[in-house]
């Protein structure tokens, strides 16, 4: 097994997410990858019915699961102890449980968890495909899980685009989603502070001991309280996830459009 382990953290030079293709061929790399898997989507994948695309989110879900564990093993081998910093509990860590939990919900509520990963899902993978700054370390396989969790939730939300029309009630239900595991996050931020430990927790970069990096949001920080940080925060990804909504509204109105001008 420490052969293993010592196997999957073989170091690399630090990908830079630009720059010259020496510094940053990783990342041209990875895109290229993930954007030809997003076209093989749009081709091959647009007529999925509910159960083969309740199916696929599900094994794509313990698939992402699967690399995160690899990741926490290899963090805690390689520090000796556990990273509470890479505790899977981020924005982009919660929808690969909504893809494993999905399959066992029906009705209202799976078409909240199915928008959530249509529309906060797919943003928070493609934003970090196309602006990877701060995900990179010099350990390979780390680079690997990042590229593929990432791009794995942008690959789900894009499926569910393609294949299931979403109504604006469905829209807000997600929003309902995304408030409750924000208030989690605050909780766990909450209680981790109360037990003194002095590692870095920063669930949902919401913990008001460390500064937050989130863009735009984080402007707000140092000019008000917690709890209204915490609000802004989600207003904010509200904002994000209706752009999201009207990105796949519109997709669904040029097919529907584009089928009629065929008849």
């Amino acid at each position: 097994m420490s052969i293993l382990l010592e196997l999957l953290s073989a170091e690399m030079s630090k990908p830079l997410a630009f720059g010259s293709f020496a510094e940053a061929w990783f990342q041209y790399l990875a895109t290229v990858l993930w954007l030809a898997l997003m076209v093989y989507a749009f081709v091959k994948h647009k007529s999925l019915n509910e159960t083969r695309l309740t199916h696929t989110l599900f094994i794509l879900g313990w698939f992402i699961l699967g690399f995160e564990l690899y990741k926490q093993v290899v963090f805690t081998f390689e520090a000796k102890s556990y990273q509470w910093y890479a505790f899977p509990f981020q924005f982009c860590s919660v929808p690969m449980y909504v893809m494993i939990v999905q399959r066992y919900t029906h009705g209202r509520l799976k078409t909240a968890l199915w928008t959530f990963l249509q529309t906060y899902g797919l943003f928070s993978g493609a934003a970090v495909m196309f602006y990877p700054v701060s995900v990179y370390t010099s350990m390979i396989g780390i680079n690997i899980q990042t590229m593929v969790h990432h791009g794995g939730l942008a690959y789900a939300g894009l499926l569910i685009l393609l294949n299931h029309k979403i109504s604006f009630k469905a829209y807000l239900d997600a929003s309902i989603v995304l408030t409750g595991v924000t208030i989690l996050a605050v909780l766990m931020n909450t209680v981790f502070n109360l037990t003194g430990n002095l590692a870095s927790f920063n669930m949902f970069f919401l913990n008001p001991r460390f500064d937050s990096h989130i863009p735009v949001i984080s402007l707000f920080q140092d000019h008000v309280s917690s709890l209204s940080y915490t609000v802004i925060f989600i207003l904010g990804f509200m904002l994000v996830g209706y752009l999201m909504f009207g990105l796949g509204s519109a997709w669904h109105k040029e097919s529907v459009e584009l089928t009629d001008s065929t008849l």
